[in-house]
This record gives structure tokens, sequence and C-alpha cells, in this order.
């Protein structure tokens, strides 16, 4: 019996009977000394002969592999306001929820800025002897701010487009 590791995947099966495997994928009774603990995420190979990576090659894989799982992560994540699932069906509900509160809040920002505006007119359009505070008055800026409601598939749009730019990341 002998110990194999192949050459793409860094998988190592000790005990194996190696006419099962090709030298072409496999590297037969490799000497492994050189890599004791270490992962072999982390082993070079040449030929038939298995090292340690360096220090920027180490950190080069787990970049590579830190950009893997942030993809997943995000890719999820944005699967899951779609998902015919519980947690698909408590995103959208969390969505509604805040897009009610936030529509309320819009939706009054506009009230008050109504209100201001018709105030300021009312100020500055009178006449006596309050001229000082109608001067005042009319250098307040009242002009409404750009302000919409959202609907919830808007607001899902919104948090995809977020999550693939890497807002949450």
């Amino acid at each position: 019996m002998a110990s194999v590791v192949n050459r793409t995947t860094k998988q190592y099966l000790g005990s194996v009977h190696t006419p099962d495997y090709s030298p072409v994928d496999w590297i037969i009774d490799p000497d492994l000394s050189s890599v004791i603990g270490v992962p072999s995420k982390y082993w070079n190979i040449s030929g038939d002969i298995i090292t340690e990576m360096t220090q920027p090659e180490k950190d080069a894989v787990d970049a590579a592999e830190a950009i893997v799982i942030r993809d997943n992560n995000r890719a999820e994540a944005v699967a899951t306001p779609d998902a015919a699932t519980s947690t698909g069906v408590e995103f959208r509900e969390l969505f509604e929820l805040f897009n009610k509160r936030d529509n309320y809040i819009i939706n009054r920002l506009i009230e008050v800025q109504t209100m201001a505006s018709d105030l300021k007119t009312a100020i500055t359009t009178s006449s006596g002897a309050a001229q000082t505070i109608r001067d005042e008055v009319a250098l307040v800026d009242v002009t409404p701010s750009a302000t919409a409601t959202r609907t919830r598939a808007d607001t899902i749009t919104e948090y995809k487009d977020d999550i693939n730019a890497g807002g949450a990341d």
C-alpha cells in the first residue's frame, strides 16, 4: 500500500492501491516531510516535489479565497429577498416595514416643507410694523428637498445593487 497526492487538487490519500492512480494525475508515495503541519492549500507541486509556499504565495492564496468567499456571500445575500423560504419572507417583510417608515417620514417632510413655505409667504406678504421680521424670514431657505417614496421592489433592487457594489463587505 502507498500514499498519493493529486497534482491538481492536492488531495492526499493514504494506503491506496497504486495501480488505481495514474502518475499523470497523482504523485505516488510523495515526500511530505517539508510540508508536515502545512495545509495542502499552501503546497507547491513541481514535478513530484512538494514544498511549502513562500509567505507572499500564501498571501495570494488567502486573497483569492477571500474574494471567492466575498462573492459567494454577496450572491447569497442578493438571492435571499427573492427566495421562497422563510428567510426570504422575513427579508421582504422587513423591506416593507422600512419602506412604510421611510415613506411616512418623506411624506411628513413634504408636509412640513409646504407649511414652512406657506408660512414664509404669509409673513413676507403681510403688511405692518413687522418689516424686520419679514426681512429675516425672507432669508430662510424653504426650498423643498428632493424627496420620493419607494416601492418594495425599488428597495430590494437598491439593496442588491449595494451588496453587489460591496456596501456590506
